[in-house]
């Protein structure tokens, strides 16, 4: 049975310009999830003000569409910091 070449990573060959290419998109995606947690951090704080505002009136279900809302942005956040990791600490 022949192997795929996506299974045969002996005969995969990066050049020094790819090696270039792929750091360069590691430090942009660092960046863009490091951003993303700010701005995550934002909504925190957005809905804490909502929840405080909220107590006073009648909003009902909208306090769990917020933490899901929040949710929603955080996980393709840590997801891209975490792949960001991987490739700056496994260099190939």
């Amino acid at each position: 049975m022949e192997k795929s070449p996506f299974e045969q990573f002996e005969e995969l060959r990066i050049d020094a310009a790819a090696k270039s290419f792929l750091g360069e998109a590691a430090k942009w995606t660092t960046f863009l999830s490091i951003l993303g947690y700010i701005g995550i951090g934002f909504m925190v704080l957005a809905s804490v003000a909502l929840f405080a505002v909220g107590s006073s009136l009648s909003m009902g279900p909208m306090r769990g569409g917020i933490w899901m809302g929040i949710f929603t942005w955080l996980w393709p956040r840590f997801i891209l910091f975490r792949s960001t990791c991987c490739i700056s600490f496994h260099p190939i």
